[in-house]
Parts: C-alpha cells; sequence; structure tokens
C-alpha cells in the first residue's frame, strides 16, 4: 500500500498515543486501496484501543487477502498468544485447549476466534486448517 497522506497522518497518531485519531484516519483510505498490511496495522490499532477481538478479525483478514503470507500467519499467532497469556477469553468464553475445539468443527462456520491453540481456523467443511503447519487439527 502507498503511503498516503491519511496513512502518514495515522502512523502519526499512532505513534502520539493517539488511537481512536490513528483509525479515523486510517479508515479514510478507500476500500479498494486496503491490503494485507492495512488490515495489520488496523489489528495494532484495535490492540491499544483493547478491541481484542476487532484485531484479531483485521489479522484474519489480512491473510484472506494473502494467503501464503508467513508473516501474516506468525503474528497471527503470536498475537493469539499474547493474549492467551494475558487472560483474554475467547469470543465464546471457552478456555483454548490444543486441538479443534467440538463447538468448531460442526457443519457452521466457526465464529470461536481461538479455535486451536496452534492458531488453526475451522472452515465451513468442518475441517480445521492449522496456520501454523506445526500441528495438524484434522
Amino acid at each position: 500500500m502507498p503511503d498516503t497522506y491519511e496513512l502518514l497522518e495515522a502512523r502519526h497518531r499512532f505513534a502520539a498515543g493517539q488511537y481512536e485519531d490513528a483509525l479515523a484516519e486510517l479508515d479514510k483510505i478507500p476500500e479498494a486501496e486496503r491490503d494485507g498490511d492495512w488490515y495489520v496495522f488496523r489489528s495494532e490499532i484495535e490492540d491499544k484501543l483493547e478491541r481484542y477481538y476487532d484485531a484479531l478479525h483485521s489479522l484474519r483478514i489480512a491473510i484472506e487477502l494473502a494467503p501464503k503470507n508467513k508473516v501474516y500467519k506468525a503474528r497471527l499467532k503470536e498475537y493469539r498468544k499474547k493474549l492467551k497469556a494475558q487472560g483474554v477469553p475467547s469470543a465464546s468464553g471457552k478456555k483454548v485447549k490444543s486441538g479443534c475445539l467440538p463447538s468448531c468443527c460442526g457443519n457452521e462456520c466457526c465464529t470461536n476466534e481461538f479455535c486451536c491453540e496452534c492458531g488453526g481456523e475451522c472452515c465451513c467443511s468442518g475441517t480445521c486448517e492449522c496456520l501454523c503447519e506445526s500441528i495438524d487439527c484434522s
């Protein structure tokens, strides 16, 4: 994503600790110009605003936009570890454990952001796809 006035202003506001203003500036960038880096930066702002589930969602979108980007996947994995260490509960309120949670792998899309401790995601087909590639959750 090219450095636009809005992006530079968002970075400036972020560095100054003005997170709401940084998010407002970032959101001025048209959707057609948003890439994975935009969503990763958005997740950083959302984290500072303690909007943890929004930050996770933004990271997931970054990965959807660039599924082969190992940096994005690693960032998601580390962010999940950070939240777990801070004691932030999953979106469903369930404790995180290794492997897939039974509620994740049904016929409905998984809405539990912490499906797998390894950073895996559940898809609508009922199988769990591991993002970190170190654990096979299926």
